[in-house]
């Protein structure tokens, strides 16, 4: 059920990350480790608040650089991913045949989209990443099962699980991207 207007608090902008409160104050919302802050822009006007936006974004990226130790430069999602592969494989948590997997989904990935190697982390968008989810699950030769002579009748594409798989790995090394100051959310 929606809010009805009158009761709302907040009011999104066509600009990403800039609110408005009811009071006519903007505001600057981000994630900074895992934690949603509001930051206060101090105006009334859209044009102050777009370039008072920009400021705080650009604070906020050092900070995530200098708490992570940032990296200097571009990050490749080749990169990423190495970087991915290696957190998985130092966490004492996780199943070895789950390490495995991780890997095996890794190279997979890199193997259905080669470019992805060396694409700068920030160049990737969700449109992107849309074109190449479909491209895996319908025109990628059928899933054979496991001991299967051959594909299921109705069967095309990568199974559902290397492809969810391959996703959760794009999205490892996107996330390292993020936490390592590569990349801005």
């Amino acid at each position: 059920m929606k809010t009805p207007e009158k009761n709302r608090t907040w009011e999104s902008t066509n600009v990403q990350g800039l609110y408005v409160h009811k009071s006519g104050s903007f505001y600057y919302r981000t994630k900074v480790q895992g934690k949603q802050i509001w930051e206060p822009l101090h105006t009334k006007m859209k044009s102050v608040a777009e370039a008072r936006l920009s400021e705080k974004r650009k604070a906020v990226r050092s900070y995530r650089q200098t708490a992570k130790g940032g990296t200097m430069g571009t990050l490749t999602i080749g990169q990423a991913l190495d970087h991915a592969i290696k957190e998985v494989e130092e966490n004492a948590t996780i199943k070895p045949n789950t390490k495995r997997n991780r890997k095996e989904e890794a190279r997979a990935l890199l193997a259905s989209r080669p470019e992805l190697q060396k694409m700068d982390a920030r160049k990737l968008s969700s449109y992107d990443v849309r074109q190449w989810s479909n491209r895996v699950r319908n025109l990628t030769p059928a899933h054979v099962p496991f001991q299967a002579k051959s594909a299921m009748r109705n069967s095309k594409g990568c199974s559902t699980s290397k492809h969810s798989g391959m996703l959760d790995m794009l999205r490892f090394a996107l996330d390292f991207a993020v936490r390592s100051g590569a990349a801005f959310v």
